[in-house]
This record gives structure tokens, C-alpha cells and sequence, in this order.
């Protein structure tokens, strides 16, 4: 495994835990690993990164209505939809800076 991955495990990780544990900072701790896991996107996944960020976006808060499992469900992808803006914005960055360099 190469850091890239390692980092982006981790950061899926502690998106999760994060989703159950709450503390004052939690959601900068998200935004961080995000941004950090966001710069070692490779370029040929930078499109899977946005439609899934794009989806997640859009269906997060749908899953609260279902019996038992809906409000936890909801936290989960909730936590991962804020680690997938933040990677997708320094994806975005990062490709930007890389289509304006000479």
C-alpha cells in the first residue's frame, strides 16, 4: 500500500468514528484528514471523487426514516460527505493549479 492509500483509509476511518463520538472539534478534525487525503487523489480518480461527493451530498440525510438503523446510517454518511467536500475541494484546487502552470 502506498500513503496515498494508507491516508485515505484512515481518514475513512476517523470520518466513521467520528460519526458516534462527538467532541468540539470533531468537524475540523474531518476537514483536515479531508483536505490532506484530497491532495493524494490520483488524477485519474479525481472524477470518481466528485460524483461520489456529488452523491453523497444529495443522499445523506435521506436514510433517517428507516427503523433502527436510519439515524446512525444518516451520522455515517453525514461524516463521510464532509470528508469527501473537503478531498473534492483540494482535488479541485489541485487540478486547477495544475491546468494553469505553463
Amino acid at each position: 500500500m502506498d500513503t496515498g492509500k494508507i491516508i485515505r483509509l484512515v481518514a475513512i476511518i476517523v470520518a466513521v468514528v467520528l460519526a458516534f463520538v462527538s467532541f468540539n472539534m470533531d468537524g475540523a478534525v474531518i476537514a483536515v484528514f479531508g483536505l490532506v487525503a484530497g491532495y493524494f487523489i490520483e488524477d485519474s480518480r479525481v472524477v470518481y471523487l466528485l460524483v461520489a461527493t456529488l452523491v453523497l451530498n444529495v443522499a445523506s440525510g435521506g436514510l433517517d426514516p428507516i427503523p433502527v438503523v436510519g439515524e446512525h446510517l444518516t451520522a455515517v454518511f453525514g461524516s463521510l460527505s464532509s470528508l469527501f467536500n473537503a478531498g473534492a475541494l483540494t482535488a479541485i484546487t489541485m487540478q486547477t493549479v495544475k491546468a494553469l502552470k505553463p
